[in-house]
C-alpha cells in the first residue's frame, strides 16, 4: 500500500502564487494517484493567516478535507489546521478533530507566522499528543517574500524533547521547497537524536535520502509529494529510483521490506490504518 503523506487541495480547485497557477482540485489529485498506483493521500489544509503569498489563503479547510475523506473512503486521510494561535483557535481545533474525525494536524510556521517551538503552539502539540495523532510541520524555507527563520530544523529539537509522545513529521526533511538545502544536515542531526521525529521525502536530494537511511533509519521516513507543487507520480518515481540506486551501491542501508515501510508502512502505523 502506497500512502502520500503530504498533499494539498482547495475547494476552489486551484492555487496561485504570483504568476504561478496550479490545479489543486481533488480530481487532479486522484488522477495523479491512480496513474502512480498510490492508494491513499493525506489532505493537509493550511490557513495562511500570516502571509498573502498564496491565493486562496485557505489552502483547504478542516471542514472541506473532512468532507473529501467521507466522500472518498480509503483514498484520503483528513488532517486539520489552525486559523490563529490564541486559546480560542486551539479549542476550535480540538473540537474539529473530535467532531470531524481528523487524524492529524498540519502546521506551516512560515505562512502562519509562528516559530516551530513558540509556546503558543504548545496547546496544539498537547492536543495531538493526548489524542495520539501526528503533527505534520513544514520545515526549511519557502519561496517568495517570507521570513525563513520560523521553520528551522533546530527548533524541532525543543518540541520533540518537550513532547516526547508526540509523533512529529518534519515535512521536506528540513530543506523547504527546494530552498535552504544546507538545512537538510541540521534536520538529519535533530531527527537522529529524537526518536519521535519522522522525515518527509519531498523536495529532497539523493544524498538526503541516503543520509537519512544511515542516520535516522527507514522506520522514520515517509513518502510525500507536496501536491500540487509536485506531481505524486513524479515524486514517487524519483524516490523509488533513488532507493533502488542506494540499494545497489549501499546494500547495508536497505533491508528487505524497507522500501515498503517508506512508501506506506510507516504512514499506516502513524495513521493507525
Amino acid at each position: 500500500m502506497v500512502i502520500d503523506f503530504h498533499t494539498h487541495v482547495t475547494a476552489e480547485g486551484g492555487l496561485a502564487a504570483g504568476d504561478l497557477r496550479m490545479d489543486a482540485d481533488v480530481k487532479s489529485l486522484i488522477c495523479g494517484m491512480d496513474r502512480a498506483g498510490i492508494q491513499t493521500a493525506v489532505l493537509a489544509p493550511v490557513v495562511a493567516f500570516a502571509s498573502d503569498l498564496f491565493q486562496p489563503a485557505c489552502i483547504g479547510t478542516n471542514e472541506y478535507v473532512a468532507s473529501q475523506e467521507r466522500a472518498q473512503p480509503g483514498r484520503f486521510v483528513a488532517f486539520g489546521t489552525i486559523s490563529g494561535t490564541g486559546g480560542s483557535h486551539m479549542l476550535a481545533l480540538e473540537s474539529d478533530i473530535r467532531r470531524l474525525g481528523l487524524r492529524g494536524v498540519k502546521v506551516h510556521p512560515i505562512l502562519q507566522g509562528v516559530h516551530v517551538n513558540d509556546p503558543a503552539l504548545d496547546p496544539l502539540y498537547e492536543i495531538c499528543e493526548d489524542l495520539g495523532i501526528p503533527v505534520l510541520i513544514h520545515s526549511g524555507g519557502q519561496p517568495g517574500p517570507t521570513r525563513l527563520g520560523f521553520a528551522r530544523p533546530i527548533l524541532f529539537d525543543d518540541v520533540a524533547a518537550k513532547h516526547p509522545r508526540l509523533a512529529i513529521v518534519m515535512a521536506h526533511a528540513g530543506g523547504g521547497m527546494g530552498l535552504m538545502n544546507h538545512l537538510h544536515d541540521e534536520a538529519l542531526e535533530v531527527a537522529s537524536k529524537n526518536a519521535n521525529i519522522f522525515l518527509g521525502t519531498s523536495w529532497t536530494t539523493d544524498w538526503v535520502i541516503k543520509e537519512a537511511l544511515a542516520r535516522v533509519g527507514p522506520e522514520r521516513l515517509l513518502f510525500e509529494s507536496d501536491f500540487p507543487f509536485i506531481d505524486p507520480g513524479s515524486a514517487l518515481g524519483k524516490l523509488l529510483a533513488t532507493l533502488a540506486g542506494i540499494g545497489l551501491i549501499y546494500p547495508r542501508l536497505l533491508r528487505e521490506g524497507d522500501i515498503d515501510l517508506i512508501v506506506g508502512g510507516n504512514a499506516r502505523r502513524l495513521l493507525k490504518l
